[in-house]
């Protein structure tokens, strides 16, 4: 494959996937939010099934919390 072609179709498929992600989630009932630059960064330095580094806590705790707000209450 030609470099240019790989520069082109290497984005697209995150694209594609990403948005695949995002519509399995949507249907769901699993909020999604948008944070490119957190993304790409966890994207590049997090592998799928490893341990989240230190260095990302912060900004998984908000996302959490984001999360739980969006939830209603429950009665317990």
């Amino acid at each position: 494959m030609k470099k240019a072609m790989r520069r082109w179709w290497l984005p697209r498929a995150r694209i594609s996937s990403s948005l695949k992600i995002c519509e399995i989630a949507e249907q769901n009932g699993i909020p999604v939010f948008e944070d490119p630059p957190l993304a790409r960064s966890m994207f590049a330095q997090v592998s799928v099934d490893s341990v989240i580094p230190p260095v990302f806590y912060k900004a998984v705790a908000e996302l959490i919390h984001r999360i739980y707000a969006t939830q209603p209450k429950r009665m317990t």
